[in-house]
This record gives C-alpha cells, structure tokens and sequence, in this order.
C-alpha cells in the first residue's frame, strides 16, 4: 500500500519555482496527446501493435491567484505572446514516491481566463509540452506496512 501527498509536490518551469503557487491539496494532471501503441486489425481477426512517436501532451496547475506565481506565469506569458521564445523544460518532483518527470520543451498554451470577485480565486494553468519522462529513483519510498 502506498501513501500519497497532494501537498509534497515540488514544480519548477523557466525559472519559476511553481510550487509555491499550488493551490493547496491539488494534485498536477499531466495527460498524454496519444497513446505509445494503437492496435490496427491485421486483416485476419487479429491485430497489429503499432508504435505511435508523439509523447506531446499537457500539464494542467491549479495556481493561487493571490499567489507571485501566478503574477510571474502572466508575464513570462505575455512575453511568449511577443517573442515566441518562452519554452524549457518543467520539472515535477513528488516528494512522497521520489519520482520526477521532466516534460521537456513545456509552454504556457494561454493565460487562462481571469475572473475578478471579492474573494481569492484558483487558476488553471494549461501547459504543453513536447515530450514526457517520467523516473522513480527509490521504489519504496512511500511504502507502508511493509
């Protein structure tokens, strides 16, 4: 059995130490663009495992609105907008399973829309990315009962 932390989650993209900016208790949704291997019928009741390249996807962050973070990501948004440039990698560290996934070539796909009221809102911020790697480097480390 394994035990999880929404809140032991570490984000960092262009500079931007993102984690901060988290809302609290939300997890990051990274989603694939397509999966590693369609199938396509071979013609005679089977089927034939095919390799699909594209390990593009997005990076969905519940951002605080009161929070820098989000300030920061408007304006490196805004200077993507002018120069076309603003693109690195976002690194995504789970603090309770020692995993890391690098999503490499990661850029903000737009700023999401800002709602104004009387109390503090989340934002979800949308990412994409060119290609994902996803690394445990301790099997156990959130093991429990063991």
């Amino acid at each position: 059995m394994r035990q999880y932390s929404a809140d032991g989650i570490k984000v960092s993209w262009f500079g931007v130490d993102i984690s901060s900016g988290l809302a609290q208790g939300t997890f990051i949704q990274i989603t694939r663009t397509s999966p590693s291997w369609t199938m396509k019928p071979n013609g005679v009741g089977g089927i034939v495992r095919m390799y699909n390249p594209d390990r593009s996807g997005t990076a969905d962050l519940q951002i605080d609105a009161e929070s820098s973070v989000h300030q920061s990501l408007i304006t490196l948004a805004n200077s993507d907008d002018i120069t076309r440039s603003i693109v690195g990698p976002m690194v995504v560290r789970d603090l309770s399973t020692q995993e890391v996934a690098l999503l490499n070539r990661a850029f903000i796909l737009s700023i999401p829309v800002l709602t104004k009221g009387t109390q503090s809102s989340v934002f979800s911020w949308s990412f994409g990315f060119e290609t994902e790697i996803v690394q445990s480097f301790d099997f156990n480390a959130n093991t429990v009962g063991t």
